[in-house]
């Protein structure tokens, strides 16, 4: 890691309609290397901070338009497809700025499925898609049974959400689960309810309720943009794992974090493992994936309680 620095906070229009989205940028370091941080559901740049602060990559973490700190109440909510549009002017900004770097983009949870909206985004309209070197998925969603949280806020009142953010609360089987949850609470409280609802709405939409199938047809439709996609997973995923390794190729690998939470995957111990060491080199087997960050389904077949998991999950 490098020395520590504090990323500079910039706020870049982006588009033609010259969006207003904020963003944390650590560009003051020697790298070949651009990462791009998309966060989760009503979360913000800030979670990347840590990371960014010791990072010795060239480093941007995005705040969705709508979700910065404070008031956003002369902002419409935009819809998920406008979402992936701002996104894909201000990829186009940085990689214009960084145009011999490496691009890298990392999206948690949410951000994660932001990742697979853009390429579905860059798949039918026309113009310059970004040139992804890697794509990395933290927790993305695979169908409505890994959106517990965004089921509940697609339903919220935004005018006076009171009712299902307390039902929110009561949904931990766990203190760890309890904890982790008023966590996040605490940090979506701060936000605007209208945008939180309409993406939520969106997310929820972009899914089917149940299986595999609409997940690995979208992953594919990523392939045709970045060059390698890795998936890592939080334990909530290990009763899915089989079924995602079906559609592993040399392009495209899954693998459980041991021991992880669904916020565990974006604190900084697990960002460096996963981002500041070397990909494995494609093979015939792509199973056999890095083993700090791998668990197999055989080592590992305890589940929790599935309140307590399908709760971190959004």
């Amino acid at each position: 890691m490098a020395t520590a620095a504090e990323p500079v906070e910039l706020t870049r229009q982006v588009g033609s309609n010259k969006v207003p989205l904020r963003t944390l940028e650590r560009t003051d370091v020697d790298s070949d290397t651009l990462i791009v941080f998309l966060h989760g559901l009503g979360l913000d740049a800030e979670d990347y901070l840590p990371y960014l602060r010791e990072s010795h990559q060239r480093c941007v973490a995005v705040t969705l338009y709508g979700f910065d700190r404070g008031s956003t109440q002369d902002l419409e909510p935009a819809t998920f497809e406008q979402h992936a549009e701002y996104l894909s002017a201000l990829l186009a900004e940085l990689q214009r700025e960084h145009p011999a770097a490496r691009l890298v983009l990392v999206g948690f949870s949410l951000g994660a499925d932001m990742i697979i909206r853009l390429a579905d985004y860059w798949s039918h309209h026309a113009g310059e898609p970004a040139r992804i070197a890697s794509a990395v998925l933290l927790d993305p969603n695979i169908n409505h049974s890994t959106m517990t949280i965004s089921r509940v806020l697609a339903n919220a009142n935004p005018d006076d959400p009171l009712a299902d953010l307390k039902r929110i609360a009561t949904l931990p089987a766990s203190m760890a689960s309890f904890q982790a949850i008023i966590t996040y609470l605490g940090k979506i409280l701060g936000k605007d309810m209208r945008h939180l609802h309409r993406l939520s709405t969106d997310a929820v939409n972009y899914w089917q309720p149940d299986g595999y199938e609409l997940f690995g047809k979208r992953l594919a439709t990523v392939k045709h943009f970045a060059d390698h996609i890795r998936v890592l997973l939080s334990d909530d995923y290990q009763p899915h794992l089989n079924a995602l390794q079906d559609f592993q190729d040399e392009r495209l690998s899954f693998a459980i974090i041991p021991g992880s939470d669904h916020f565990d995957l974006i604190d900084i111990e697990n960002l460096t493992q996963a981002l500041d060491h070397p990909m494995p080199a494609p093979g015939p087997d792509t199973r056999a994936c890095d083993p700090r960050l791998t668990a197999s389904v055989t080592e590992r077949t305890h589940e929790l309680p599935q309140l307590t998991r399908a709760v971190m999950r959004y």
